[in-house]
Formats: structure tokens, sequence, C-alpha cells
């Protein structure tokens, strides 16, 4: 069976590049449909590994000729990864232009504090981990209940 079935031959070929075309066809259209930059590639690899499941599986039940091989899967799965592996490197979504100026922001150089820079700081969220108390006013007293401020 190994020697009817050789690593390097056209087959493992052709297993390579569908995988990787799947893989590319649908992240690209995926991406255009408006997924972001993960889900498409998400279900992009899903799809290309449901391909090539499908397809060994179908040799292994004989529904078309063919026989079920190890190393076509392993094709596969290689052509999934690089396809995967080229757009992690290549296809890098534009920066927002919020992103842009908390970049160009950090860039500058420090500068002393001014009076407007104190308002601005008493201005800011609090810190991660730092929690506001809220009046109990605020608050919502029982479950289901229709009461209001005035009932209290």
């Amino acid at each position: 069976m190994l020697a009817a079935d050789p690593w390097l031959a056209l087959d493992k070929l052709e297993h390579f590049l569908f995988c990787a075309s799947i893989v590319l066809a649908s992240y690209a259209a995926l991406y255009r449909l408006g997924c972001n930059r993960s889900v498409s590639l998400s279900v992009a690899v899903l799809l290309s590994l449901v391909a090539a499941g499908g397809k060994e599986l179908g040799d292994y039940l004989q529904w078309w000729p063919g026989n079920l091989s190890f190393r076509d899967f392993i094709a596969d799965l290689a052509g999934t990864a690089v396809a995967t592996a080229a757009i992690l490197a290549l296809h890098r979504p534009a920066a927002s232009s919020a992103t842009l100026a908390g970049l160009a922001s950090s860039l500058r150089p420090a500068t002393a504090p001014t009076a407007g820079a104190a308002s601005a700081a008493a201005a800011a969220p609090p810190k991660r981990g730092t929690y506001k108390a809220l009046p109990t006013a605020d608050i919502e007293m029982g479950l289901g209940s229709s009461s209001t401020a005035s009932d209290r």
C-alpha cells in the first residue's frame, strides 16, 4: 500500500492546492462579507478540514473510486496550514484612526502637565480594577417589582 502511495506525487499536490484554495477563497469571501478576521479564518480552516475529511471518508466508504490515504490527509493539512500562515503573515487589516491616534500620542515626548491635562485626568475613566460605588437610589430593589424612587 505504501509503495502505491508515494509522498511526492501529483495526487498530493492536488490535495495540498485544493485545501489551500478552500482556505484562501472562503477567507476572502467571508472577510469581504463583513466577518472579522478571526471568524473568517476559523470558518475557512474548518471548511477546508471538513472537505479533506469528507474526501478521505468517501474514499474509505468507497463512495467513489479511491483508497483511504493517510498521506493524502497530511497533504490536505499542509495545504490548510500554509494558506493559514500566509493569511496571518500577509493580511493585516488597516488600523483604525483611533489606534493610529493612540500610537501617535504614545510617541510624543513627555511634557510637564498643564491645567488642561489635570482636568482631562479628572475626567478619565477609572483604572482597571477600580470600581465606583453607585448611590443606593440608582439600584432597583427587588425582582419584578414596579416600585419607583418615590415609593421607597
